[in-house]
C-alpha cells in the first residue's frame, strides 16, 4: 500500500542530518494512503503551496530545512518542527491534543479540551477505530505473539490490560487505543532486539494514555464534527489515527513518556540502558514515519538519567525470549 504523508517528528529546536528528500511525485509503501484528508480550515490567503514552502526558514530553529505535505503544511528536516500552512511554527496542544499554531488567529485554532465520553460511547470510538486501521492496514494474526506482548505489558507496574494486534509495515509503529488496546507494526517488532527494549514502549504508551494524551485525540477528532455518529463521517478518526502515526503527541508528551518508560523498566527488574538503545534504534529505522524520527537526541538525554533511575538487581533483557515469540513477525517483516 502507498502513502504520499511526508515525514513528521514531534522534536523540535535540535539539528540532525537530513534524511533523504523523495523525488518529486514519489510515493511511499511504508504506510497505507486514505488516512490524510489535509488540515482543516486551510487554503485561501494564507496558506503557503507545497511549492513555495520547501526550503523555507523553520520557524522553530530558522534552518532553511523545510519540507512541504502534500495536505498542506510541512515540517522541518532539520530539528522536525511542525509548520503550518502559511510558514507558521505549530506545536502539539496539550487541551486537544491536535496540532495549531502557537500565534493567535494563525495556523489551525484550538479545538479545546473534549468533554469525557460516556462508556457505551467509547465503546463505539474504539470499535470504529480497530476497524479503520484493519481497513487501511494489512492485519497479521500471530496468536503466540499477541500473548506474549499482553503479559510482557501486564508485567509492568500500573499498566492496563487490553487487547494487542499486529500490522504489516516496515516502519517502526505503535498506536495505543482509547480502550487501551495496543497496535505493533512488523517493523518495530523487528527494530527491536530484546524484551526490555519492548517493556520500555509499552511503557511509553501507557505514560501517554495515563495522562490523557490518547483519549483528548480520538475523543477531540470526533467532538469537532458531530456528524461523525449521525453520517458516519470517519475523516477525522483516520486523520486522529494519521497523525498519531506520523508525529506523535510533541516534545512535552514524549519527553514525559521516556522518563516513565525507562521508570517501568528499572520497577520492572530490566536493564535500564535498554531505553535509551531503543530509541537510538527506533530513529534509525524510520523513513517515512515521524513519531521516532530524530528520538536518538533523545535517546542522549534519557541516557544521562541512568544514574537518577538506578539499576535493578536483575537487569533483564530476555533477548532470546525476545527472539523466539517474535521471530514470525520479524520474518515478516523482512
Amino acid at each position: 500500500m502507498k502513502s504520499s504523508f511526508a515525514a513528521v517528528c514531534p522534536v523540535v529546536g535540535e539539528p540532525a542530518s537530513r534524511p533523504p528528500r523523495p523525488a518529486p511525485g514519489a510515493r511511499s509503501a511504508a504506510l497505507p494512503a486514505g488516512f490524510w484528508r489535509g488540515p482543516a480550515g486551510t487554503g485561501g490567503e494564507d496558506a503557503t503551496s507545497g511549492a513555495e514552502l520547501e526550503g523555507m526558514p523553520c520557524p522553530h530553529c530558522r534552518e532553511r530545512a523545510a519540507l512541504a505535505l502534500p495536505a498542506g503544511g510541512g515540517w522541518c528536516a532539520a530539528c522536525g518542527g511542525l509548520v503550518a500552512p502559511g510558514g507558521e511554527a505549530e506545536t502539539i496542544c496539550r487541551a486537544c491534543a491536535r496540532p495549531h499554531g502557537t500565534a493567535a488567529g494563525r495556523g489551525r485554532p484550538c479545538a479545546g479540551e473534549p468533554e469525557e465520553s460516556g462508556p457505551v460511547a467509547g465503546e463505539r470510538l474504539a470499535a470504529r477505530l480497530r476497524e479503520l486501521i484493519a481497513e487501511r492496514f494489512d492485519g497479521m494474526r500471530e496468536p503466540a505473539a499477541e500473548r506474549y506482548v499482553a503479559a510482557v505489558r501486564a508485567a509492568l507496574p500500573g499498566t492496563a490490560a487490553g487487547p494487542v494486534s499486529f500490522v504489516a509495515s516496515p516502519e517502526p509503529i505503535l498506536l495505543a487505543l482509547p480502550d487501551r488496546s495496543l497496535v505493533l507494526s512488523t517493523g518495530l517488532v523487528r527494530t527491536l532486539e530484546d524484551e526490555a527494549q519492548l517493556a520500555f514502549v509499552l511503557g511509553r504508551e501507557e505514560s501517554l494514555a495515563r495522562h490523557g494524551w490518547i483519549a483528548r485525540r480520538y475523543r477531540g477528532e470526533v467532538a469537532r464534527t458531530w456528524s461523525f455518529w449521525r453520517r458516519r463521517d470517519e475523516g477525522p478518526l483516520a486523520d486522529a489515527i494519521e497523525l498519531s502515526c506520523r508525529v506523535g503527541f510533541g516534545t512535552e508528551a514524549e519527553q514525559l513518556a521516556d522518563g516513565e518508560g525507562l521508570a517501568a523498566l528499572v520497577a520492572g527488574d530490566y536493564d535500564p540502558q535498554a531505553g535509551a538503545r531503543a530509541l537510538a534504534l527506533l530513529d534509525r529505522a524510520s523513513r517515512e514515519s515521524g513519531r521516532f524520527r530524530l528520538s536518538k537526541l533523545r535517546s542522549h538525554l534519557l541516557g544521562r538519567s541512568l544514574a537518577d533511575a538506578g539499576r535493578p538487581p536483575l537487569a533483564r533483557l530476555n533477548r532470546e525470549v525476545y527472539c523466539r515469540a517474535a521471530g514470525p513477525l520479524r520474518d515478516a517483516a523482512r
